[in-house]
């Protein structure tokens, strides 16, 4: 009995750890770097493979940046005033949004909606400051009215804001082309992360 009990015991060892193999997720890893940028950081990708993200140069700037088939481009927005630009997202139309700052030191911070080669402000109603974090293929967008102790999430789309009816301090980082929403919250046990599915009509 015992030998028994000791082979289904090695038996099912080895098949868990043949499951843990199996699931095991398998990538070639590339490094990015913007040349002769002090730090880079990358925050969305389409399908196509088109990255975005922002770096900082060695004054200190901060740039976002388109990066396709190996070739990186700047995206600074162009507004007077404007000191610091972060890509977040991009569709598969190649719109991205992301921030940009105002002001000393870039902290007046605002969304963006770049399409075409025309950057959109976006500004959440009654927002002191706005982050645009996700885009869709549909065009629609992610953004968050940040003000002291209250973040709202918005869906942005065509001209229109819809507010987003989430807990109190939700923060939407990303949206699907199926206009499920991913993001974050907090309560009073902590923060927790969320997936929203918009209801069938």
């Amino acid at each position: 009995m015992r030998h028994h009990l000791l082979f289904v015991l090695l038996a099912v060892s080895c098949l868990c750890r043949s499951l843990s193999t199996v699931d095991a997720a398998s990538y070639t890893f590339t490094t990015l770097d913007v040349p002769n940028a002090i730090r880079t950081e990358a925050y969305g990708i389409n399908d196509g493979g088109q990255i975005v993200g922002n770096y900082q140069d060695a004054s200190a700037g901060i740039h976002g940046f388109l990066y396709t088939a190996g070739i990186f481009t700047s995206l600074d927005v162009p507004v007077p005033g404007a000191l610091a630009t972060w890509a977040q997202g991009i569709n598969t139309r190649g719109q991205i949004v992301g921030i940009y700052g105002l002001g000393f030191g870039g902290v007046d911070l605002h969304g963006f909606f770049y399409s075409d080669g025309i950057f959109t402000r976006l500004d959440a109603p009654g927002a002191s400051q706005t982050f645009a974090n996700g885009i869709n293929n549909r065009g629609q967008v992610v953004v968050v009215n940040i003000d002291p102790g209250l973040l709202q999430g918005f869906l942005y789309a065509n001209g229109v804001y819809t507010p987003l009816e989430f807990p109190r301090d939700s923060h939407p980082s990303g949206i699907n082309n199926k206009g499920q929403i991913v993001g974050t919250y907090g309560d009073q046990h902590g923060t927790h992360g969320f997936v929203a599915t918009p209801q069938k009509k």
